[in-house]
């Protein structure tokens, strides 16, 4: 009697523990992918913001030297931002290629140079990712 009462508890102990082991599993998996939906938020908007800051530093860089044509910028030692102008009529296209990672995105925004003097002025007309 005491066998089959032995032979129950096992059983039912290794059912309990499958059981317990599938929701830990199943709890598991849900946060490995919450998780990585943060980390592509979080890459995403810091992309889109370190775009938006190498788009400054090339209109700066425009406005001060009109024949600049781009650069490699080192942001941090994970992210880098290649700046590449293109000439259209008076119009600047800067395209930008932000690299994070693994992720990349590009960026491209269209400005107008307007000669004042010596000082030049830059009017942002486009920004769109691509």
């Amino acid at each position: 009697m005491n066998s089959k009462q032995g032979s129950v508890a096992l059983v039912s102990l290794l059912i309990i523990s499958a059981f317990t082991l599938v929701l830990v599993l199943i709890a598991s998996e849900s946060s490995v992918s919450t998780y990585e939906e943060y980390v592509n938020d979080n890459s995403d908007q810091m992309m889109y913001y370190s775009a938006e800051g190498c788009l400054e530093e090339a209109i700066l860089r425009l406005e001060n030297n009109s024949t600049f044509v781009g650069e490699t910028v080192n942001i941090d030692p994970d992210t880098e931002c290649v700046i590449a102008i293109t000439e259209d009529d008076n119009r600047k296209i800067i395209d930008i290629e932000i690299s994070h990672l693994n992720y990349t995105q590009n960026f491209q925004a269209v400005a107008e140079l307007l000669e004042s003097g010596e000082i030049f002025n830059s009017n942002l007309e486009e920004w769109e990712e691509s």
